[in-house]
């Protein structure tokens, strides 16, 4: 039983004996809390020789010793951690490789944005430029055809007087 429900339990019993207040109950409240006093005291000797006897049990197992070398490892893990990371950021900020690190992707970011600037100029010129090179194109492929064209028809027409002086010689 723990302090707490003895005293939890020494409060319900008070309030049931104070209900008559005759000289016999008050003397018999007083032998009640004597009693719970007692009871407490002797709770808490058994609790002081538990916790020896476990202060004891841990002293001897070594677990005291391994927790306390556990804590240190960790502890000096985390130190030689610490150093390492502020001695790298040290490094690199004297060496300046975080500035050329930011001043490169600045760099790298404006010429972006230029060559895009440029894409965007030359698709816009050749929307603009389209219908007169698909213009030029198509005059193009017509003035070959059209001279092909016409040396045929030529060339029909030549074969044709041919073919009369033949035939005007022959006869």
């Amino acid at each position: 039983m723990t302090i707490e429900e003895s005293e939890a339990q020494s409060t319900s019993s008070s309030t049931e004996t104070t209900g008559s207040m005759s000289p016999t109950s008050s003397s018999a409240t007083a032998q009640e809390t004597v009693k719970r006093l007692k009871e407490i005291a002797k709770r808490i000797r058994e609790q002081a020789a538990t916790m020896k006897e476990t202060a004891k049990t841990l002293r001897e197992s070594g677990a005291i010793e391994e927790l306390t070398a556990a804590v240190r490892d960790a502890a000096i893990a985390a130190r030689d951690a610490s150093k390492e990371i502020s001695d790298t950021a040290r490094k690199l900020r004297e060496e300046g490789a975080i500035r050329d690190t930011a001043a490169a992707i600045e760099e790298t970011t404006k010429v972006a944005k230029e060559t895009a600037e440029e894409i965007r100029t030359t698709a816009k010129e050749t929307q603009e430029a389209a219908p007169k090179t698909t213009q030029t194109a198509s005059r193009a492929v017509d003035t070959p055809k059209k001279k092909t064209q016409q040396a045929a028809a030529a060339g029909k027409t030549k074969g044709k007087l041919k073919k009369r002086k033949l035939k005007s010689q022959g006869a």
